[in-house]
C-alpha cells in the first residue's frame, strides 16, 4: 500500500509539472519551431498576464497553503500563498487557447482533461484548497474568453 501511495504521489508531481513555466516554455518553443508564431505569442502574452494578475493579488491577499510554507521575503511570500491557484489558471488558459486554435474535439477534451488533472494534482499534493483551484479555473476561463473575444474582433 505504501508503494502505491509513493507512485501516486510521484505521478501527481509529474502531472503538476505540466503547469509550470518550464513546460509552457517548451510549448512556446515548439510552436515557434513549427512557425505558429501567432498562437505562440498569444499563449506567451496570456501567461504573462495570468502570472502578473496572480502575483499582484497575492501581494495584497495572503492565504496559507494546506501544508504551510515558510517565507523570507516578498517573492517567497507570494510563492507561499495559495490563493488563487496559478497552476489551475494558467493550465486552463493554455488548454482553451490551444483547443480553439486546433479545433478538434478529441484534442480539446484531452487538453481540458490534462488541465483539470493539473488542478487536481495541486489539491492532492496539498498545495491548494478546493476554493483556490476553483477561482484559478474561473480566472483562467475568463482570461481565455477575453483572449477569444480580442482575436475574434481584431
Amino acid at each position: 500500500m505504501q508503494t502505491l501511495k509513493k507512485y501516486t504521489k510521484e505521478a501527481f508531481m509529474a502531472i503538476t509539472s505540466l503547469g509550470t513555466v518550464f513546460f509552457y516554455t517548451i510549448i512556446f518553443l515548439f510552436l515557434f519551431f513549427i512557425k505558429e508564431f501567432t498562437i505562440a505569442k498569444h499563449i506567451a502574452i496570456g501567461l504573462i498576464l495570468c502570472y502578473l494578475f496572480v502575483f499582484v493579488l497575492r501581494i495584497f491577499y495572503f492565504k496559507e497553503r494546506p501544508e504551510k510554507e515558510e517565507y523570507y521575503n516578498l517573492f517567497t511570500r507570494i510563492n507561499a500563498s495559495s490563493f488563487p491557484s496559478l497552476h489551475a489558471m494558467s493550465s486552463i488558459y493554455v488548454a482553451i487557447v490551444l483547443a480553439n486554435h486546433i479545433k478538434k474535439s478529441i484534442i480539446s477534451i484531452f487538453l481540458v482533461s490534462i488541465s483539470l488533472l493539473i488542478a487536481y494534482s495541486r489539491i492532492y499534493l496539498k498545495k491548494h484548497y478546493f476554493v483556490d483551484i476553483m477561482l484559478g479555473l474561473i480566472l483562467g476561463i475568463i482570461a481565455s474568453i477575453i483572449y477569444l473575444l480580442i482575436i475574434n474582433f481584431s
